[in-house]
This record gives structure tokens, sequence and C-alpha cells, in this order.
């Protein structure tokens, strides 16, 4: 598990920190023959589904990692202090989990607005 979570935090590490090829195409929108992908993806389509999909493997890898510990609380010489603990663990882990699938079933997937920075001086002006 901890190779599963090291390789997938790894993973959307690099999406975050290298978003652009050069990076300053990041936050400097007219360069033109600049490759981004991820987060920093122009596709608003493309962007949702690197949202969508860092943010269901979250979930799942949470809720993993959340049932490790719940053998321990049914073997019978685990003492009553630490059963306690662990039960208490998992009724936060549990409200934890309910909120994060709850917050990704009400979320508006819609792609979002372009960036309003991007927009050209004369639209601020009017």
């Amino acid at each position: 598990m901890i190779v599963i979570s090291a390789a997938w935090g790894t993973a959307f590490t690099l999406l975050r920190w290298i978003p652009c090829y050069p990076v300053r195409a990041y936050w400097e929108l007219s360069l033109m023959d600049a490759h981004c992908w991820g987060f920093a993806s122009r596709n608003p389509v493309a962007y949702m589904h690197v949202f969508v999909s860092q943010a269901v493997s979250t979930a799942v890898l949470d809720s993993i990692i959340f049932a490790i510990p719940i053998p321990l609380c049914f073997k019978h010489d685990t003492p009553r202090k630490t059963r306690l603990c662990l039960v208490g663990l998992l009724i936060l882990g549990s409200l934890y989990a309910c909120l994060v699938y709850l917050s990704l079933t009400r979320r508006d997937l819609t792609p979002p607005p372009p960036d309003p920075s991007s927009a050209p001086p004369s639209a601020w002006s009017t």
C-alpha cells in the first residue's frame, strides 16, 4: 500500500510542479508553442478529467488506508482502551469519507470558465 500511495503521490505532485513545458507557459498564456497537461491544460474537458481522476483516486486510497486498522477492533486480545480509541478514529474517518464522497457527488463537474486574467486589457476598460 505504501508503494501505491507513493507512486500516486509522485505522479500527481509532478503534474502540479511541472504543469507545462516550458514551465513559464503556466503563467505566460501568450506562449503558443507550449505543451500544458493535467491541471494546467487549456482544454477544459482534459482539465476536468484530471480533476475527477485525482479526486476519485484520493477517495479510494483514503478508504483503503482507513480500512487497514478495522481488524484490530475485532481481535480478542486488543485492550479495551485501544479498541475505544480505534472506534473513535473509525468514526472520525467514516465522517471524513462520507463528506468526501458527498462532495464528489454534489460537485458540478462542468469545466471551469476561462481564466479572467487572460482577457485582453481592452475587456477591462469597458
